[in-house]
């Protein structure tokens, strides 16, 4: 055996060592070998420094001898802390791999104790999670649908239209005027008030004439809607500067004037008669109801306006309060029972409130209540003041001045 390994080495070193044609000679096969006839074997662990031939083969170290081979470098593992990656603030605890359904709160990487949502948790953006209330999602209680801000207790916006899709708030909708709080998922924002387009002052407006509804007659004051009313037969459209009006209703009742209640003081005097009395003054209790004498639209009101001290002696009040008194001012179906062609304008002043439902654009017939006779303004005592005013159509009133007459001439007989 070691004869062979020696022969097995010598081959090894002839071919690894010089150049081609400067081979060592092999020995013949058939040749009797003997330890003496090879190369001594070089030792593989002698130093560098060794007497051993510059050119000599190199001979490999024995495999317990060669040098270790390189490792892969540690491959870095995630982390079990659910915070580690997280920025600080408050997350669902089941979008961090918990199994808790609460809200869990991450500060410098490290989380901290876990809270219980009662009903669920809300993934909101960045680090704002929340447990669910209406005040975080006002959405998360209702099912889909549309809702006033208000009406699902919302903490912001609670006059704009929240659209509600799978318990969560889908979008917000600015209502500019407001939010119409109805049934059943279907509120919506509450369209443009009309009266802002009202460009000839306060006053009557139908609604085909300023973006409202065309069968209503708008009460405009200040760019707003004061009151409103339907007009059953449709809405008559005047020149600019009249007021515009419910179309009239068939006239119910005469073409004539009934007395106002209570007890004759004091009559017309104005206009060449002696005085500066412009109407006709009735005597009643504070409270008497007052009805319409004739059938008309109620074209002006006024509330809200006290007594006025009235000084006896001087048979006047303070300049302050002159003219300041509750009132309800009618235009006549039928026109001037004198003059079927001329509008007639019908006031009562003084009252003390008006009955429910009577406003601008309310159409009352004769004998229907209208107020109840007060002592509002300059007064000495409860009564109502008459004063009447035939105008050509279309044209406005105003109260003392010579185009009043005296309203005896216009009662019925």
């Amino acid at each position: 055996m070691r004869s062979f390994a020696a022969l097995a080495l010598a081959l090894a070193l002839a071919g690894c060592s010089g150049t081609v044609g400067d081979l060592t000679p092999v020995p013949d096969a058939d040749a009797p070998l003997d330890d003496a006839s090879l190369p001594a074997a070089p030792d593989a662990r002698s130093d560098a420094s060794s007497d051993a031939p510059s050119d000599a083969p190199a001979v490999m170290d024995a495999p317990d001898a060669m040098p270790a081979l390189d490792r892969p470098a540690a491959v870095d593992r995630p982390t079990l802390e659910p915070c580690a990656q997280r920025e600080d603030g408050t997350w669902c605890a089941g979008l961090l791999g918990l199994p808790s359904g609460g809200l869990l709160r991450c500060e410098g990487g490290a989380a901290g104790a876990i809270e219980p949502c009662a009903d669920g948790c809300l993934d909101l953006p960045g680090a704002t999670d929340a447990c669910a209330t209406d005040a975080v999602e006002p959405c998360f209680n209702d099912p889909d649908g549309s809702y006033c801000g208000g009406s699902i207790g919302a903490s912001t916006r609670r006059d704009d239209l929240y659209v509600c899709v799978g318990r969560r708030t889908a979008r917000i909708d600015a209502c500019a005027s407001g939010c119409d709080d109805r049934a059943g998922g279907t509120d919506a924002c509450r369209a443009a008030d009309p009266c802002a387009r009202a460009t000839f002052g306060n006053g009557a407006y139908c609604g085909a004439g300023i973006g409202g509804d065309a069968a209503v007659l708008y009460n405009c004051q200040g760019g707003r809607t004061a009151s409103q009313a339907r007009c059953e037969r449709g809405c008559e459209a005047q020149p600019p500067g009249v007021p515009d009006r419910c179309a009239a209703a068939p006239t119910t009742g005469r073409c004539c004037l009934l007395r106002p209640p209570g007890s004759f003081v004091r009559g017309f005097s104005a206009c060449g008669r002696g005085g500066s009395h412009y109407g006709v003054d009735s005597g009643a209790g504070l409270g008497t109801a007052l009805v319409a004498g004739i059938s008309g639209t109620v074209v002006g009101v006024a509330t809200g306006h006290p007594n006025c001290p009235y000084n006896v002696s001087a048979g006047t009040c303070p300049s302050s309060c002159v003219n300041q008194f509750n009132y309800v001012k009618i235009r006549s179906d039928c026109g001037d029972p004198s003059d079927g062609g001329r509008d007639l304008y019908v006031y009562y002043l003084h009252v003390d409130r008006l009955a429910a439902g009577i406003g601008n654009g309310v159409h009352v017939n004769q004998g229907d209540l209208i107020a109840y006779v007060g002592n509002s303004g300059c007064s000495s005592g409860p009564h109502v003041h008459l004063e009447i005013v035939p105008v050509a159509r279309g044209a406005s009133a105003f109260l003392n001045t010579c185009t009043s007459v005296d309203p005896a001439s216009r009662y019925c007989p």
